[in-house]
């Protein structure tokens, strides 16, 4: 059994804990910081939601680093053949 100063030094730090059934069965449950915690942090999320260019530049960003990580994968399995690279928000080559 864990004391319940553990369950809230962990909450007083914001850190989340699941815990699950000992034997099973049962229904795990999710111990953390309440809306107090985040909800400046919702907000701004949603208020940037709106922004259309906002939102298009955080997806091109999030695209962009997918992309290069993929790249690299494929790279350093070595599956890589050279060819032409083109931006794909320009459709310029790339070098």
């Amino acid at each position: 059994m864990v004391s319940c100063d553990v369950w809230r030094a962990l909450a007083e730090q914001n850190i989340p804990a699941v815990l699950l059934p000992s034997r099973g069965k049962g229904v795990s449950a999710h111990m953390g910081t309440g809306l107090s915690s985040t909800i400046t942090t919702r907000i701004s999320q949603h208020l940037a939601a709106q922004d259309d260019k906002y939102s298009l530049s955080i997806g091109q960003w999030l695209l962009d680093e997918k992309l290069q990580a993929q790249e690299a994968v494929v790279k350093k399995t070595g599956n890589w053949k050279a060819g032409i690279r083109v931006n794909l928000y320009t459709n310029q080559k790339l070098s």
